[in-house]
């Protein structure tokens, strides 16, 4: 075997083109958008960007002339991205697969009408153009310097794909990775549901409490919030104290562990621990952070909450101490996490290019709680209970999500066959 040649499984095909297969028509182009209300439905780019299938509930509105009708998608068409300043997203794949209505198209796309589906299934085609080996020759084809642009004629004549010879095998394939798909969308729905349920819960216990006890609700300082009047409403001045972190520079940071050297806790070590990891030696005392500390981003990423770490932290962070006789730890993390606060948090720290917490502003933020630490952490248990259930599905999506993966590697390639499926659809 030739070097870098790929081995064909048996019973599968490739490929050299695809020109052979079907043809290509342009979206509209020079068409002006239409009002609200007005116009006729067009699918946008950036529904094929995202969806490997058209979601028919997603649609601008573009104006047309009459007789325009070539120009509609039609069922098993495969529609194309053309253009982007990412190489990413030229050549992003669709395909429509609604068999009633036909819709025009958005003029940053293309649509690849097939002559038949004897030889490659529209919903096999939606796996295979998004799988990594064929998006992988799609960007080689895009081309451009400041725009990357598909090239139509590339695209029908150097495209090179591997499919089953039979259409029965890429059903199989594709009704696989379907129920895989349906049981990513069922748990999507779910983490979306529960994550209603946990955001009315904090909305309601916050404010309200876990008490029958009847008391008004009064006004604070948090944008069209309200909260029980027995409530301690305050600011966090009142109850914290904060202490900005430590810089230091390149140059003195280490790379290896050692005596009396600690983890250098940063914005980007955060979001990158491997690459990050840097320590500080002999730090003074008072920039070292304990496990049960709260660290708080005052720039960077603002009101980002670190918790449960050791380490010296950096100046891009505020240490956060607290009343511990007034507010458990649970309950002051839970409120400043919470969108209302955090929402005010960031119009405090500003717009600029880089949002700036100065201390003023960190103790201005208001805060209300209960006053008794055993009604705090009601709150806070029934909350992280709802919290319990959103992470556990989303632990399960991103199970699926690795099953899918995998399943498009080893489906999509050959390297899994079906063979099973097919001969229990033949009654063998």
């Amino acid at each position: 075997m030739e070097e870098n040649q790929i081995q064909i499984p048996e019973g599968w095909v490739k490929l050299e083109s695809i020109g052979n297969l079907g043809k290509i028509f342009n979206g509209l182009s020079g068409k002006t958008k239409a009002d609200f209300g007005e116009g006729e439905p067009y699918i946008p780019y950036v529904n094929v960007f995202k969806n490997s299938c058209i979601d028919v509930n997603e649609f601008d509105l573009v104006r047309v002339k009459k007789g325009e009708h070539q120009n509609k998608v039609l069922y098993g068409d495969l529609i194309f991205t053309t253009s982007s300043e990412t190489i990413e997203e030229v050549g992003m794949t669709s395909v429509y697969l609604d068999k009633v209505n036909s819709y025009y198209l958005n003029s940053f796309c293309f649509c690849f009408r097939l002559n038949d589906f004897n030889t490659l299934l529209p919903e096999f085609a939606r796996y295979l153009f998004r799988s990594n080996t064929v998006r992988y020759s799609i960007t080689l084809l895009g081309q451009g310097s400041t725009r990357y642009n598909l090239s139509k004629t590339r695209l029908l004549t150097e495209l090179k794909i591997l499919i089953p010879k039979t259409t029965l095998e890429q059903q199989s394939i594709a009704d696989i990775l379907s129920k895989t798909d349906q049981a990513i969308t069922n748990t999507e729905a779910l983490i979306a549901k529960y994550s209603r349920i946990k955001t009315g819960l904090m909305q309601d216990l916050l404010t309200n409490g876990v008490g029958n006890d009847e008391f008004e609700l009064v006004r604070t300082d948090l944008k069209y919030i309200k909260a029980k009047s027995n409530f301690h409403i305050t600011t966090l001045k009142t109850i914290t104290k904060v202490r900005q972190g430590y810089q230091i520079a390149i140059s003195a940071r280490k790379k290896e562990e050692g005596e009396n050297r600690f983890v250098y806790i940063t914005v980007q070590y955060l979001n990158n621990p491997k690459k990050y990891l840097e320590y500080i030696e002999n730090p003074p005392v008072e920039v070292i952070s304990k496990y049960d500390d709260i660290l708080f981003t005052r720039t960077g990423n603002t009101g980002q909450i670190v918790t449960d770490i050791v380490g010296v932290y950096h100046n891009n962070f505020f240490k956060v101490d607290f009343d511990k006789k007034l507010i458990t730890k649970d309950y002051l993390l839970l409120f400043l996490q919470w969108k209302p606060v955090k929402d005010l948090i960031l119009e405090l720290a500003g717009t600029t290019t880089i949002p700036d917490l100065k201390h003023k502003d960190f103790y201005s933020i208001p805060i209300f709680f209960p006053k008794t630490l055993d009604e705090q952490n009601a709150i806070t248990n029934s909350i992280n209970k709802a919290n319990e259930v959103v992470e556990r599905y989303e632990a399960e999506l991103t199970k699926l999500q690795y099953l899918k993966t995998g399943l498009m590697q080893d489906l999509l390639t050959g390297k899994v066959r079906v063979k099973k499926l097919i001969q229990d659809a033949n009654g063998k």
